[in-house]
């Protein structure tokens, strides 16, 4: 993923745009310079799958929510929503109270805007958008499959979905993959329906039916766990033979603990690398080593349920000598110019899952200071590693590039990156961005 060339002395990068006059998104910022490649990947990429929670709506059987809090949930039964949002409680398969409804967890979830920088992952299905071939199979009373149904469209508006049509008696379609006892795996597929809901099973990473209700909007059902078997059955499954209609596209099995972008396959395994995206323009005379300013907000939307090994942001080609990066085993964020560390310690318990980062440098006063701000709970302080020095070089500046990695295990976020050729100071840093 490469970026237009910018040679200015603030870029800021923007998250996807919507436009509520076209009810379209754009991948520009605000003065139209596209951000990112036009291809995007539905489910996870620029935009968020499922809505937040309503205040007094009513809400039917099997309506999706993502409240914010890395979860999304699935309605049990239908009612009103109260006038407070309830508070939830996360943790898979249990259920939280709504004024009546009761609202399922059912996995993780990936519900922020910013650019999506994904770690390395395989689907591990073949076929994944046709279920009528092998090594797709039926079992039990065999419904019946119609691949590339003009019924309706699939999530990227072409005709790849699967028709399925289950039996009066129990019976579904199946797909069975090896796995390694004691490795999280999350499944996902995206199914709805013509019209009406359909109650199925699908089963979690942990070789468990789930029981999900399928509605007539396209939603991704994602459910990780932790194998227990040697294989996996990818099963759609209607126990009961309800004989209704439902209607699949975008299968994808991974060896992580929850899903990431739909990666296509057909007759073999596919693996997406790990992304990187590469802001290009000429560093020199815009930035240096004497003295500078970055800002930016970064999101890890597993914070607290899955560790998140590192998520970091660099100047460099080699070695990262100017790094920012989480490390989840010590509650650490971290900095520095390859030889001298800036550390701050997010304190006991899980990491902020979302937070401003501000690293200021200064060769004259040979200091360098990371800032932290906990943006996940409202009116945090900042926190900074105080003065650390500075061997006046980032090893970065004969580079021609800035870049976006994820160099851990899951997705991170990233939000309003900020660059400025002078160090802002303390004070400045924490008066203009908050």
């Amino acid at each position: 993923m490469t970026l237009v060339t910018v040679p200015i002395d603030v870029h800021r990068v923007q998250g996807a745009r919507f436009d509520t006059n076209t009810n379209t998104w754009y991948d520009t910022d605000s003065q139209g310079i596209p951000l990112f490649p036009t291809v995007t990947r539905a489910g996870t990429k620029w935009y968020d799958t499922k809505p937040r929670w309503p205040a007094n709506t009513a809400i039917t059987t099997g309506a999706q929510i993502a409240p914010g809090n890395g979860y999304w949930y699935q309605a049990t039964n239908s009612g009103t929503t109260g006038a407070t949002e309830p508070t939830w409680v996360k943790a898979i398969g249990t259920v939280t109270n709504d004024n009546g409804i009761s609202w399922q967890c059912m996995g993780y979830h990936v519900d922020n805007f910013g650019l999506l920088v994904e770690p390395a992952s395989t689907n591990l299905l073949l076929q994944s958008a046709d279920l009528t071939v092998a090594p797709w199979t039926t079992f039990g009373s065999a419904p019946t499959l119609v691949a590339n149904t003009t019924d309706v469209t699939d999530i990227f508006g072409t005709n790849t979905a699967t028709k399925i049509t289950f039996a009066a008696t129990a019976g579904g379609v199946r797909q069975t993959v090896n796995t390694t006892v004691g490795t999280s795996y999350t499944p996902s597929i995206w199914l709805r329906t013509a019209s009406g809901n359909v109650a199925v099973q699908f089963r979690d990473g942990a070789q468990v039916l789930q029981n999900i209700t399928v509605t007539p909007t396209w939603q991704r059902f994602e459910l990780s766990g932790t194998a227990t078997l040697t294989f996996h059955n990818f099963d759609l499954y209607d126990p009961v033979g309800n004989a209704g209609t439902i209607y699949a596209c975008s299968s994808q099995l991974e060896d992580l603990p929850v899903a990431t972008s739909y990666i296509p396959t057909t007759t073999t395994t596919v693996t997406r690398a790990t992304e990187r995206a590469n802001i290009h323009w000429p560093l020199s005379g815009n930035f240096s080593d004497s003295a500078g300013t970055l800002i930016t907000d970064i999101v890890y939307p597993y914070s607290g349920s899955v560790p998140q090994d590192y998520g970091l942001i660099g100047f460099s080609t080699n070695v990262w000598s100017f790094l920012l990066d989480r490390q989840s085993n010590q509650r650490r964020y971290t900095s520095h110019d390859g030889v001298n560390v800036a550390n701050v310690y997010s304190g006991v318990g899980n990491l902020w899952p979302s937070v401003r980062i501000a690293l200021r440098w200064n060769a004259s006063s040979a200091q360098q200071e990371l800032l932290i701000k906990d943006l996940s709970t409202f009116g945090s302080a900042w926190v900074s590693s105080g003065a650390v020095a500075y061997d006046g070089a980032y090893d970065a500046f004969a580079r021609s590039f800035i870049a976006l990695v994820n160099g851990g295990a899951l997705p991170t976020i990233f939000r309003n990156l900020h660059i400025h050729n002078s160090d802002l100071g303390t004070t400045n840093v924490e008066a203009i961005y908050g």
